[in-house]
């Protein structure tokens, strides 16, 4: 997506809480889909980081002086207080620097200003990495880290330099000119024309977080100081290119290459080291099918997005791999040759048309749909000849007919969340009145690729016994008429398929060679099974790993994985739901103590999920969830020996999203709403709020203003909290809870400003 300056003005003014992973932006445009510095067309911005604790009121003054409009911003990070060491790193400066501080030791090898390093010292213990590598954990002083994105004056041209590499040293002039007019060192490599840039993300509500627009003309690259820049050679020597390949070759080895890049950007602390090393020994051995500079360029900007401090040493590393990679190059087998795709294309008409006739001329023949596929067909005047069916959900975040995903790490509740889900669409019976509510009623299949046949009985015989044992309300529900027919559809309407039903793995699509994804006999059997099951409303495969295994990481397998899925919808209406895990790299780790009480959230993004991104992109809901510590859970009135989920509807392709509740397991090992409670506010303050926020509500929709529940946070708080004296974010946020949940207030559906589906907050009446 481009945007124009002012619009990335009020993306860069606006911070959100999550992960330092997710949307990200480069600041020029891309004359192809790969994001290297010889793919790049025109430069719109100019930016640049201060990573080393440098003050932002500094920053703020530095970007004053330059007189060009210029918005600053605080960065993830801002403001942590350790860093982690390389043990092996701190021990040759020891060597040579006997009886060195801490201090001397971040200010020398991590560049760190004096004030952050003042007093600096080791905590806890020795930490051994996976790698073999040794680290230990530093504090010092809170380290400020900010950015500062300049727009142009005019563009910045690839084309007005005859090669890449005087390109380059023209760029490069001009970072280092805006240096000298700022006064202040930043990150040497922020000069990359194809640099990643993220926007402003903080860990929690409460992280510090600043920014600044500064008004004025766009930047005039010709006012800035003069540098002059080497212009370096094109091609390093060691890695020239050794021999010729075909364009499928190429297209190979560059899909190698970016999948390569992708695990070197993803990879966890404590594993960086061996992950570059194995991964650009992998690229080496197929250099001679690359352009070797756009290699290198490639691999440097994945160790700059992995976050690497030392971006020289890891670079280091990453050459030693290429050079280990080339002395042993890798074989492509060359693509087939006209004649041979031709006879391949024959054949595999010929499977086709003999699938057709095996599953019979009724359903395939010469009348399918195939056949009636004509121009007329495909006019959008039948769009409009009649009213749009509504959209529908299964729940929120979990539209009909489409593929969704439920993502979590390990104990966050997710398939006990997904059984009772199931069970309350076949059922009828809600989880929780108006919390996640199925819209939808109708069979549901559970196809279970990870757990036995013994574990499943064991937790869907103790979800039945539970909900017998709680059968007080049933008889007064108008969805059931008492238990009889509870136990008719979960006993009819509940399939559930284990690997004891199909006597071994359940693989539903093995990839074969160039990530070709192809559909095992089983996943044909599945989806006649199916389509067998009159009105099936939802499927759930548990999990996704185990039902297609092959490389995560890989964009074009997991494409094909949601258009696989996707099959089972087109051919039933059902929605499916893939279970995937996250990434480990987006967990708070036990060894990091830089981890803040609220690093556990970065598993409520669909960002955290383990590999490709087209996993996500392609699927049209996610619901998100993440084990709430103990003590955060004691802190929201959590009891008791059952653990305690997060739940987020963190992408919803047609309705809101970015809400969360939360969901405590039940005795039977299913999922209840929590009602947490009103996180220590004064019960008279909540009350006093409650009136305040509906009132104000109310007035609005008489002036003919109507606001969402984020809306009515950012834009009425400040209202809010000036009526109420002292009141809290934490008090209008129950206040506004407690307010929907008594049914003062309603969320009513409506289209927002941008022409998206949304719900406004509507003030009741209520009549004596």
């Amino acid at each position: 997506m481009k945007m124009r300056p002012d619009q990335l003005g009020k993306v860069l003014t606006t911070s959100k809480v999550g992960t330092k992973d997710g949307d990200c932006f480069i600041l020029g445009t891309l004359s192809g889909s790969k994001r290297t510095a010889a793919n790049i067309e025109m430069m719109y911005c100019a930016g640049k980081d201060f990573d080393s604790g440098d003050r932002f009121a500094d920053g703020v003054a530095a970007a004053e002086r330059v007189g060009a409009q210029c918005w600053v911003y605080t960065t993830h990070s801002n403001k942590k207080t350790e860093t982690e060491v390389n043990l092996e790193a701190w021990d040759k400066f020891l060597k040579s620097r006997p009886g060195a501080t801490v201090s001397e030791f971040l200010r020398e090898h991590h560049g760190l200003r004096p004030w952050v390093v003042e007093g600096a010292e080791f905590i806890g213990d020795e930490i051994a990495a996976p790698d073999g590598r040794r680290t230990r954990i530093a504090r010092h002083q809170p380290c400020e880290k900010f950015r500062l994105v300049w727009p142009l004056a005019k563009p910045w041209r690839r084309s007005d330099y005859s090669t890449l590499a005087e390109a380059k040293a023209s760029w490069k002039a001009i970072h280092a000119g805006l240096t000298q007019a700022l006064g202040l060192e930043d990150d040497p490599t922020g000069w990359e024309l194809a640099r990643l840039f993220y926007p402003p993300r903080r860990p929690a509500e409460d992280s510090p977080f600043e920014c600044r627009g500064l008004p004025g003309p766009g930047l005039d690259v010709a006012s800035l100081p003069v540098v002059e820049v080497k212009v370096e050679t094109e091609v390093e020597p060691e890695f020239t290119p050794s021999g010729e390949a075909s364009d499928y070759q190429r297209a190979e080895a560059q899909r190698i290459l970016t999948l390569a890049c992708a695990r070197i950007a993803e990879s966890a602390p404590g594993q960086q080291h061996s992950t570059r090393l194995r991964e650009a020994r992998l690229v080496g051995g197929y250099l001679w099918a690359l352009d070797p500079n756009e290699a290198v360029e490639a691999l440097q900007s994945a160790v700059i997005e992995s976050g690497a401090g030392d971006v020289d040493a890891a670079m280091r590393t990453v050459k030693d791999g290429l050079r280990y990679g080339q002395a042993k190059l890798l074989p492509i087998e060359d693509e087939l040759s006209p004649a041979e795709r031709h006879a391949a294309a024959i054949e595999a008409f010929k499977e086709i048309l003999e699938q057709i006739e095996a599953e019979g001329a009724k359903e395939t023949g010469p009348d399918d749909s195939l056949v009636k596929l004509t121009k007329d067909r495909l006019r959008a005047g039948r769009f409009l000849d009649a009213a749009p069916p509504p959209l529908k959900f299964i729940v929120d975040g979990v539209p009909e007919n489409a593929v969704a995903i439920l993502g979590g790490p390990e104990a966050s509740l997710k398939t006990a969340f997904a059984v009772s889900l199931g069970l309350a669409v076949a059922t009828g019976l809600p989880l929780t009145k108006g919390i996640l509510e199925p819209m939808t009623q109708g069979p549901v299949l559970f196809i279970v690729a990870e757990d036995s046949e013994a574990v499943v009985h064991n937790k869907l015989h103790a979800l039945f016994e539970a909900q017998r044992a709680a059968t007080v309300g049933f008889d007064d529900d108008p969805a059931l008429s008492g238990w009889p027919e509870y136990e008719r559809r979960f006993r009819e309407d509940v399939y559930v398929m284990t690997r004891a039903d199909v006597g071994g793995p359940i693989h539903l699509g093995l990839p074969e060679k160039n990530d070709v994804l192809k559909a095992t006999p089983l996943f044909d059997q599945i989806l006649r099974v199916s389509k067998s099951i009159e009105g099936l409303k939802l499927v759930v495969i548990d999990t996704r790993s185990r039902a297609w295994p092959g490389e995560e990481n890989s964009n074009t397998l997991a494409a094909q994985v949601i258009s696989q899925a996707e099959r089972i919808c087109d051919a039933t209406g059902a929605a499916v739901v893939l279970i995937h895990h996250v990434s480990k790299a987006a967990l708070p780790s036990p060894n990091r103590r830089s981890d803040n009480k609220d690093s556990w959230k970065a598993a409520l993004d669909t960002a955290a999920l383990r590999g490709g991104v087209a996993l996500v992109n392609n699927s049209r809901g996610g619901i998100m969830m993440a084990k709430v510590p103990a003590a955060v859970a004691k802190r929201l009135g959590h009891a008791g020996d059952q653990p305690l989920a997060c739940l987020r509807v963190d992408k919803n392709s047609y309705g809101v999203e970015g809400w969360e509740v939360f969901m405590a397991r039940t005795e039977g090992g299913g999922v209840r709403h929590f009602q947490p409670a009103k996180g220590g506010a004064d019960p008279g303050a909540v009350e006093q709020a409650i009136n305040v926020v509906v009132d104000d509500i109310r007035q609005c929709q008489q002036e003919g203003r109507r606001f969402t529940s984020r809306e009515l946070k950012r834009d009425r708080a400040a209202i809010y909290k000036e009526k109420l004296g002292k009141a809290t974010q934490a008090v209008i946020q129950s206040a506004l809870a407690e307010a929907i949940h008594r049914g003062l207030l309603v969320e009513e559906a409506g289209v927002g400003g941008n022409g998206h589906k949304t719900k406004y907050l509507t003030a009741v009446e209520v009549t004596a």
